[in-house]
């Protein structure tokens, strides 16, 4: 009896160490599908975020392009403006600069006809005209004039 218990007993271990062996058999096996099925998961997964990437870097790229551009145009186009406007205005500061200047003229010969006429009880002296000194305060404002109308002539062909 104890043979047939010890057989038993042994046959008994045999399959405990075979159901071991398939459980451990098993479970490797489990472990190996599961860790290829997450490394083709990652794969998969890598390979999409690499190609959202790729998108999102060549919209960003595209973006950057174009603000490039439309900045580079907008500067051509705010420089060529001013540079404009910088002409167009140029005569008309040359013209204000010669009308002050026959202002200032035209002040002194308004001093000297008023210092003839105060000293020739309040009338024009005979000759006043015909002062050199006069005709080259008229001379000057005729030439100032003229100076402007050129100016305005030539402003008037460009526009």
């Amino acid at each position: 009896m104890t043979t047939e218990k010890n057989d038993k007993t042994n046959e008994k271990q045999n399959r405990e160490t075979n159901d071991d062996n398939s459980f451990w058999e098993d479970t490797r096996e489990n472990v190996t599908e599961g860790a290829r099925i997450v490394g083709e998961e990652a794969r998969r997964i890598g390979g999409q975020i690499s190609s959202y990437s790729e998108k999102i870097f060549g919209k960003v790229s595209d973006s950057a392009t174009d603000a490039y551009k439309i900045s580079t145009e907008f500067t051509r186009d705010a420089v060529n403006g001013a540079q404009a406007l910088a002409e167009k205005y140029k005569d008309k500061y040359e013209i204000n600069k010669l009308n002050n200047k026959k202002k200032e003229i035209s002040t002194q010969l308004g001093m000297k006809l008023y210092l003839e006429v105060k000293n020739n009880d309040n009338r024009i002296p005979r000759g006043f005209l015909d002062k050199n000194e006069i005709q080259g305060l008229v001379s000057k404002l005729e030439s100032l004039d003229q100076e402007i109308i050129d100016i305005t002539e030539e402003d008037e062909k460009t526009s």
